[in-house]
């Protein structure tokens, strides 16, 4: 602190639940520093929003002259999602320029990190719909732009700030704040408890990207509905969600414990069963479902798409094209592209891909395929080519050298995890496919993902579905 031989900071200047931006404009605005002078001073992330630990609070504390709790509450907000897997909302994906508020509460030189969440469409003091104000884009950074955004709303609409604030704003005892912090929290702990033991969940290896916001915020809002006080706090419903789910018994969990003793997950045993029903004589009824929608022609007949892949080198782009004009060579319809996809994830994926990644695929098919024979999971066929250690021989076909024992305890769990996940794909790729033929970009997919989820229990293995409720009405219906 040599540079500032005191601070300009009161006991009691700090307010409940407000954002760690406003604390740093206010800082600024009263010491007469600037963001980055401010952020070395106090060693803290001025626009952050990762929990401080308490060591820090307590050292924020004394400097600033204030409660620890206070501190705490600004820096380590205590209304917000905590250990709840994949079941959090993802990280606000708004563009990173506006900032949101509340008319009343700038008006009390006032703003909140709640203000800020993504799933809050109104102002939990207030109940007022929020507004945003963009931050201008200039040469200095973010954080800057985002303080000097602030600043000018709040001296805009508070005449007195950062100074003459009223103080007693808000108060800690606000009913619907509280209603809101115990959901939150229970909502926290019912998520936990779904995610407890989690070893595997569907989608790891699909569309790219997070879980959308609808999604988490609809999932946590059926394992845990929010009271009726605090609903219209929150963003539109969207599409709501059920959950299924359905034990094996500790068998299943032991064999699987077994496979991960020669380093082979679930998610490696899933993808082996895949393959290998794919190319079997007598296969799981996911593939004959999937060998009956591949007859594009007589589903789709001449292209008429609006939209087509062109691919340049590694590069690939969507293009939009005249439905009139037909098939043009180096123009992908999005049907061939939804079939290509899935058979690269339930067919022979082998057929699919290029020449390296088809024979690194079979490589490691030989690997797993010799650990899994060992552990008696499958069995190799009568016309199998074996050398001497037990390995498949590279130079067949080897998806069809194996035959899956259906006695395996893990059998059943595999057969309705595949089930249900094949369900949820052909289902988008519907959806997606509808889109486009609305004139929807195809960019704009939007998958659910983790909707399978496979979890250790006490007594064995639980494997959990979530699906939209309107799923229920489409089930059937196949456009592909």
């Amino acid at each position: 602190m040599a540079a500032y031989p005191s601070v300009n900071w009161w006991p009691g200047n700090l307010r409940p639940y407000e954002s760690r931006l406003s604390f740093v404009a206010r800082f600024c605005a009263l010491n007469g520093i600037n963001v980055r002078k401010c952020a070395e001073f106090l060693s803290v992330e001025p626009d952050s929003s990762t929990p401080l630990p308490i060591d820090e609070i307590r050292r924020l504390a004394s400097v600033l002259g204030e409660t620890a709790p206070l501190v705490e509450d600004v820096f380590s907000p205590s209304i917000r999602f905590i250990d709840v897997g994949r079941y959090g909302p993802p990280p606000d994906s708004r563009e990173r320029h506006a900032i949101r508020y509340c008319e009343t509460c700038v008006q009390h030189g006032y703003h909140s990190y709640l203000h800020q969440l993504g799933w809050l469409s109104r102002c939990p003091f207030h109940l007022s719909e929020l507004k945003t104000t963009w931050a201008q884009k200039h040469t200095a950074r973010l954080v800057s732009q985002r303080v000097g955004a602030l600043e000018f709303v709040m001296r805009q609409r508070c005449r007195t700030w950062p100074h003459g604030i009223d103080a007693g704003f808000p108060a800690r005892e606000q009913g619907r704040v509280a209603s809101l912090a115990g959901w939150v929290a229970r909502a926290s702990v019912a998520a936990a408890r779904m995610s407890l033991g989690e070893i595997w969940s569907s989608g790891n290896d699909g569309m790219p990207g997070a879980v959308s916001l609808d999604q988490a915020f609809n999932q946590l809002r059926t394992l845990e509905p929010p009271p009726e006080d605090i609903e219209q706090l929150l963003i539109e419903a969207g599409d709501r969600w059920t959950l299924q789910s359905h034990a094996f018994a500790r068998q299943a969990k032991i064999q699987l414990g077994h496979l991960r003793l020669c380093h082979l997950s679930f998610a490696d045993v899933l993808h082996f069963y895949i393959r290998i029903n794919a190319a079997s004589a007598n296969p799981s009824s996911f593939v004959t479902r999937l060998n009956a929608i591949q007859d594009r022609q007589a589903r789709h007949g001449t292209c008429r798409c609006r939209w087509r892949l062109t691919k340049e080198g590694r590069l690939s782009r969507w293009v939009s094209v005249r439905p009139e004009e037909g098939p043009r060579w180096g123009l992908i319809c999005p049907y061939d592209i939804a079939l290509n996809e899935l058979q690269l994830g339930w067919g022979r994926s082998d057929l699919a891909l290029s020449n390296r990644p088809a024979e690194q695929e079979r490589r490691r098919f030989c690997s797993v395929s010799h650990a899994m024979r060992d552990l008696g999971l499958i069995r190799y066929t009568r016309d199998a080519a074996v050398a001497p250690a037990g390995y498949l021989y590279a130079d067949q076909d080897v998806w069809t050298c194996c035959e899956w024992v259906r006695e395996s305890a893990l059998t059943a769990v595999l057969d309705m995890a595949v089930a249900w996940e094949t369900e949820l794909t052909f289902n988008a790729l519907t959806t997606w496919l509808d889109d486009i033929d609305r004139g929807v970009d195809p960019l704009e997919r939007d998958d659910s993902k983790f909707c399978i989820r496979l979890c250790e229990t006490d007594d064995g293995l639980l494997l959990i579905k979530w699906m939209r409720a309107e799923a229920n009405v489409r089930r059937g219906q196949s456009r592909i």
